[in-house]
């Protein structure tokens, strides 16, 4: 897999004051990984799975929406889920549960089941009958046949157009995200979008990350 090289000025767009260098990395990736056919309305219906574990998810979706599509940030609603009872924190914004609009943890949480698409969209009155946009950041990859679960349990409520997007980091889990690429593959996985590699060089500073893109274009 080749890996696209950007730095500094890449992200000048996407800098905001309370943005930490992570997140603007992250924006700039789901920025340049989006397919040309990824068209969603002028309100957004989103899932972060796993949410909050290193960074607000929420800020990070939001304004690719806006640069990418010009969607006001008002526009997009935010749903996160994370099976984890307890919010982990971290990132120069410590991750928080108000950078949401309804966050699910514990059994409701659990992206492998209906439990947390369902609440999401119940919860909302922009009457969509599923999502335009799911994220995962940086899975654990402890089990890869649970992410190939929750792979399949987001497509099953992401709107005919919509996109899945998962970003890991470093070596080992690369290859591993290039592994859940591979189960993808063999399930004849429809939309699903060459791996693409990203590099980050700046101030002494070298990251790679691999972004995985699935299209819904089954329902």
């Amino acid at each position: 897999m080749k890996f696209k090289v950007f730095g500094t000025d890449n992200l000048a767009k996407f800098q905001r004051p309370k943005l930490s260098k992570l997140e603007t990395v992250l924006t700039y990736i789901l920025s340049e990984g989006m397919p040309k056919e990824y068209n969603p309305g002028e309100n957004v219906m989103t899932m972060a799975v796993a949410c909050g574990r290193y960074l607000n998810e929420g800020t990070v979706i939001r304004l690719l929406h806006n640069v990418n599509y010009r969607i006001p940030f008002e526009n997009v609603t935010i749903i996160g889920c994370d099976i984890d009872e307890l919010q982990l924190t971290g990132g120069s914004l410590s991750s928080r549960d108000d950078d949401y609009d309804l966050v699910l943890r514990g059994f409701q949480g659990d992206a492998s089941t209906d439990n947390p698409w369902d609440l999401g969209l119940s919860h909302t009155h922009n009457k969509k009958q599923g999502y335009d946009f799911a994220h995962i950041n940086f899975p654990d990859f402890y089990d890869i046949g649970a992410w190939l679960k929750i792979a399949k349990k987001s497509l099953e409520f992401i709107l005919k157009g919509g996109m899945l997007t998962i970003i890991s980091q470093d070596e080992e889990d690369i290859t591993k995200l290039m592994q859940l690429h591979d189960r993808l593959t063999i399930t004849n996985q429809k939309g699903l979008l060459p791996l693409q590699g990203f590099r980050y060089e700046g101030n002494g500073f070298n990251q790679k990350y691999g972004l995985l893109t699935i299209q819904n274009i089954a329902n």
